[in-house]
């Protein structure tokens, strides 16, 4: 299992044409029929993750089919996920959204990029910038043995589940991180904090938690103050 934020070789006359002979065509069927139809992306031919994929820790999963041999089918398994930037809903007093000239408020969001700029960079996932939000994704290569039915035949149903059960396991260190991430996003959006346990704490609008862009422009306004 190898690495990669690179998809494969598109000059590869594999890749898109295939040996019909191994059953790919089928396995691409039976993989659609397991697809949630959630991540619109031309790489991607079975999203395993749900509806509201993007605003969950885990973000989008999927995989491509890359090619099928007499023995293995290979694949690459994907992941995105989308971190809120300057379009971020920020947990702030009251007062901060009510005031008129918005300058409170512009600030902490200011304390709240520069601080998401570090865990985003942290992140070590590649990704872009589009203007309002980062979106990181990456990808890893695998394979599955092909599945035989007891007469010896390829079993599409049980390969498909397997390249699933694989791709998650294969993306699993990567959805680490981003989860980390997202927690640290959340904190320092003011809407969520976590205990020893882990347990997330939702705090209630108007009340940020500790940790949060508010919270650290109070130390930056006391520091100030001495």
């Amino acid at each position: 299992m190898s690495f990669t934020s690179a998809h494969n070789d598109y000059l590869d006359p594999d890749r898109h044409n295939p040996p019909e002979d191994y059953g790919y065509d089928d396995l691409i069927k039976a993989l659609k029929a397991r697809d949630t139809g959630r991540w619109s992306y031309d790489e991607i031919d079975c999203c395993w993750t749900g509806k509201y994929a993007d605003l969950d820790p885990h973000g989008y999963q999927g995989m491509h089919l890359d090619n099928v041999d007499d023995m293995y089918a290979h694949a690459t398994a994907h992941i995105g996920k989308t971190f809120a930037g300057s379009d971020v809903s920020l947990n702030v007093p009251r007062w901060v959204e009510e005031e008129d000239s918005g300058e409170t408020y512009g600030k902490v969001l200011d304390i709240f990029m520069e601080q998401a700029t570090e865990v985003v960079c942290g992140c070590v996932v590649p990704g872009d910038w589009s203007g309002d939000d980062w979106f990181l994704t990456d990808t890893v290569s695998y394979k599955v043995p092909v599945v035989l039915t007891k007469e010896g035949e390829v079993d599409f149903d049980a390969t498909a589940d397997a390249l699933i059960a694989e791709g998650e396991k294969a993306l699993a260190d990567i959805e680490r991180v981003l989860v980390l991430a997202d927690r640290f996003m959340e904190t320092l959006a003011g809407w969520r904090s976590y205990d020893k346990d882990g347990k997330a704490i939702h705090h209630k609008e108007g009340d940020p938690c500790e940790g949060s862009a508010w919270d650290m422009y109070q130390w930056t306004q006391e520091q100030e103050q001495q």
